[in-house]
């Protein structure tokens, strides 16, 4: 699921910069994502406890919510400030 939510976000990066995106497909983009979420999110949950052992299931899921929480809430808005001004730069760097 997540190689296919990379690959939407790539195939509608690709339109843009050949200039044949629209705001429907930017539309679409959007579900496809977070319809991604939320499977990965619940598939997560649900595998934790098979591949773990049962003494470790607590150690697993701390990591696993402070890894979540790193990426989602601490390095997603830094990192997409980033790469917007990097964006919002780009038609001056030509």
């Amino acid at each position: 699921m997540q190689v296919s939510r990379a690959a939407c976000a790539g195939v509608f990066a690709v339109s843009v910069a050949v200039g044949g995106s629209s705001l429907l497909g930017l539309y679409a983009v959007a579900v496809c994502i977070s319809l991604g979420e939320v499977v990965v999110d619940g598939a997560l949950q649900a595998v934790i406890p098979l591949v773990t052992p049962r003494d470790r299931l607590d150690a697993a899921n701390g990591r696993m919510g402070a890894a979540q929480l790193l990426a989602d809430e601490v390095l997603g808005g830094p990192v997409g400030a980033l790469l917007f001004a990097f964006a919002a730069a780009l038609p001056f760097c030509r």
